[in-house]
């Protein structure tokens, strides 16, 4: 159950940041992380 909360929380979150950094590297610059998180950190993430 744990592993399963983090995965949910963290690892996926994270995941989707970074194939969305990789896309704007490879000129997609229209392409944006769903604002679905409730941690104020990804939050800030997603918002820069």
């Amino acid at each position: 159950m744990l592993l399963h909360s983090l995965k949910k929380m963290i690892i996926k979150p994270l995941e989707e940041l970074k194939d969305v950094m990789i896309s704007y590297l490879k000129g997609n610059h229209m392409r944006r992380c769903p604002q679905v998180s409730s941690s104020e950190d990804f939050q800030e993430l997603y918002d820069a």
